[in-house]
């Protein structure tokens, strides 16, 4: 978990995660998602355009982490939606995504990209990621009850 997503887990285990939190992520999300858009949008018509020799699309896997239900699929459509990137597969089981990419020589790029510009405001809006913060911090409120009485 990065730096920034603990930030978000501890807002949520001290119950100061308010409604500003939400907005916030879907903010940034949103500003990432348009960046991202027009930039990859340029980039891919310039390799249409003057395609390079050693041009060469395939697929991959991405292991993606702690994501479920709304927050996976809005990843997979923001993914399929940036130009030169397509989901073809969500595997729930192994937790991985199935990536066409146009230029695989930028592979790392795009991860890190999705790691970064998605990946940390999505997991806001995910529960599987909390749950084991919310058992800890249901510990911890017990031991500070225990020491108060």
């Amino acid at each position: 978990m990065t730096s920034q997503n603990k930030h978000y887990a501890q807002a949520k285990l001290k119950g100061s995660k308010s409604i500003w939190v939400y907005v916030n992520s879907v903010f940034w999300l949103s500003v990432n998602f348009i960046k991202a858009a027009v930039l990859s949008g340029f980039s891919t018509g310039r390799l249409i355009l003057f395609p390079p020799k050693n041009l060469q699309g395939g697929i991959c896997e991405w292991p993606y982490q702690n994501l479920s239900g709304y927050p996976l699929a809005i990843l997979a459509m923001m993914i399929t939606l940036t130009p030169g990137t397509t989901t073809i597969d969500v595997d729930v089981e192994s937790q991985t995504l199935h990536l066409h990419l146009l230029d695989l020589s930028q592979k790392q790029q795009v991860f890190e990209q999705i790691e970064k510009d998605y990946l940390r405001y999505l997991m806001v809006w995910s529960v599987d990621d909390f749950q084991g913060l919310d058992e800890r911090a249901g510990h911890q409120q017990n031991s500070k009850n225990k020491e108060r009485g």
